[in-house]
């Protein structure tokens, strides 16, 4: 036979608060003494991009040598020189690896990877590339030149958004350094050098094909 329970105004403020004290005190379980270093810088090889978005796959090593390591949010790359109005950026998809398989644990209800005590996995990520907004820019400014009076004032326009587009491809294909972040329940977040060998924007290659990286739950 079921049994009905109830419940007053103050029982439910008292169970709430109930909750969020458990969840502090669960929280507060979790130390902040991972300790993580990569195995080395990430180099990004030289490569061949296509003219809108493209996907590139890049891993590291990282060694945990505190308590279990929780990867708290998704690495973000900083360059070191801006591109824009190119795009060069780590998405939302990682994952973290030991021979192969994806590892994570589930504090919280969290699903967050998950890197063990003493242990080393790989981390892999997903850098995206755009180089469209370059275009993107160009055509627009040629547009609005159109708009212009004279001859004079046309000619300086186009000749300034020419040189945009330039400055802007440059920019881009010469990309040499920036600094993947991973914040993870440690000290302070992991920063790993990041090396570029280069990009070639070719606009008859195929753009890939977004990247999924499984894991594990």
């Amino acid at each position: 036979m079921k049994k009905i329970v109830r419940l007053t105004e103050s029982d439910l403020a008292r169970i709430v608060k109930r909750v969020i004290r458990e969840n502090r005190q669960l929280n507060e379980g979790v130390p902040n003494t991972a300790v993580l270093s990569a195995a080395g810088p990430i180099t990004v090889e030289a490569r061949s991009v296509c003219g809108g978005l493209d996907y590139i796959k890049v891993s590291v090593v990282l060694q945990n040598t505190g308590t279990e390591a929780y990867i708290l949010n998704r690495p973000v790359l900083k360059l070191a020189s801006p591109v824009s109005p190119a795009q060069v950026y780590s998405t939302s998809e990682f994952n973290v690896t030991i021979g192969g398989k994806p590892i994570f644990s589930n504090p919280e209800g969290q699903n967050q990877a998950m890197i063990p005590k003493g242990k080393k996995a790989t981390l892999n990520f997903i850098i995206m590339t755009n180089v469209k907004p370059i275009d993107d820019n160009f055509n627009y400014e040629m547009g609005e030149m159109q708009k212009l009076r004279t001859t004079t004032q046309r000619t300086a326009a186009s000749d300034t958004a020419r040189k945009k587009r330039t400055d802007a491809i440059t920019a881009f294909q010469n990309l040499k350094s920036g600094t993947l972040v991973v914040n993870y329940n440690g000290s302070q977040p992991l920063e790993i050098p990041v090396n570029f060998g280069g990009f070639k924007i070719d606009k008859a290659r195929a753009c890939d094909a977004a990247i999924s990286l499984p894991k594990g739950f």
